[in-house]
């Protein structure tokens, strides 16, 4: 008697696994997610996320924009799009506040010589020191805190509005 039960339990077990695991592959969640230590929104000023990136992939992909490798404890890439609007936000989290400022330190560096990015101009957004750049067809603004790398891609869209609310929403 013991036996016939234990198929059935086995079986929906399987079952179970199955289903639970299509739904994890198919529900929008980025295989390579892990433990974030910070809230990256679901929406930006009214935009869907429409991919996420985390753990070793997004490190990797930083780690080539950088050219170089870095010491990062987590890295995240979010997309957000609607119509003729795309943002890209690069997050990096370094092992300490003096990494991080150092990161962002170096990043800063190499703009004035960059031939992609142009017309840096330090702005401030929610009474933070924010650099902004020009380049290919975008605007792109980034900033440290803590321990914390923002690098925000903006396109068809003020990018002002895009990092107050991501601002409000991870700070």
């Amino acid at each position: 008697m013991k036996s016939k039960l234990m198929l059935p339990v086995g079986l929906a077990a399987i079952i179970i696994t199955a289903l639970v695991t299509g739904w994890l592959a198919f529900s929008g969640h980025s295989k390579n997610e892990t433990t974030c230590t910070l809230n990256v929104p679901e929406k930006i000023a009214s935009l869907p996320r429409t991919e996420f990136i985390s753990g070793p992939e997004a490190i990797q992909q930083i780690a080539m924009m950088h050219g170089k490798n870095i010491s990062l404890d987590e890295g995240h890439i979010a997309k957000y799009k609607s119509g003729g609007t795309e943002v890209t936000i690069w997050i990096s989290v370094s092992p300490s506040r003096e990494e991080g400022e150092e990161l962002f330190r170096l990043m800063d560096e190499k703009m004035p010589a960059s031939k992609v990015f142009k017309n840096r101009q330090e702005v401030e957004i929610r009474s933070r020191k924010v650099v902004k750049v020009d380049g290919m067809g975008q605007e792109h603004y980034y900033w440290v805190s803590g321990k914390y790398n923002y690098w925000v891609a903006v396109a068809g869209t003020d990018g002002k509005t895009i990092v107050d609310d991501l601002m409000l929403k991870v700070e």
